[in-house]
């Protein structure tokens, strides 16, 4: 599959455009999700053949609730496809870039099935507990 990141609520303009350059110079295909796909598979979002019904094996998946599709506006990242040193370049390049957005996380065989709002809740709440470790 194509190397490829799912963009959530990029807005700032500046950051917005070193994404697109580091995108460009590593070729790496940007895809942005509109939210009104958040309640599709992420894994379709990037591109996979996936029939929701078809696998429910991983029991290891997140439910998704009524309460728990509420719309975010955290921008956030999904590395899709990625080797290891390209995930590795893509994140230096941000470093150096001075782009920060907390809320990244790569495309699993455990996650595909999730939505973008199931993503959200359990990247967020990683975030923050690992920001509490540190105070």
């Amino acid at each position: 599959m194509t190397p490829q990141i799912l963009l959530y609520n990029i807005t700032n303009e500046d950051q917005k455009k070193k994404i697109k350059a580091l995108l460009l110079r590593l070729k790496i295909r940007a895809r942005i999700v509109e939210k009104e796909r958040y309640i599709e598979p992420i894994g379709r979002l990037a591109g996979m053949d996936i029939d929701q019904d078809k696998d429910s094996s991983d029991k290891n998946t997140c439910e998704t609730q009524e309460g728990d599709m509420t719309d975010f506006s955290d921008e956030m990242l999904i590395f899709c496809f990625l080797s290891d040193g390209l995930l590795n370049q893509m994140l230096q390049g941000l470093r150096k870039a001075g782009v920060y957005i907390p809320l990244k996380a790569v495309l699993t065989p455990s996650n595909c099935m999730w939505n973008s709002y199931m993503i959200h809740r359990e990247i967020a709440k990683e975030h923050e507990m690992m920001h509490q470790t540190r105070e």
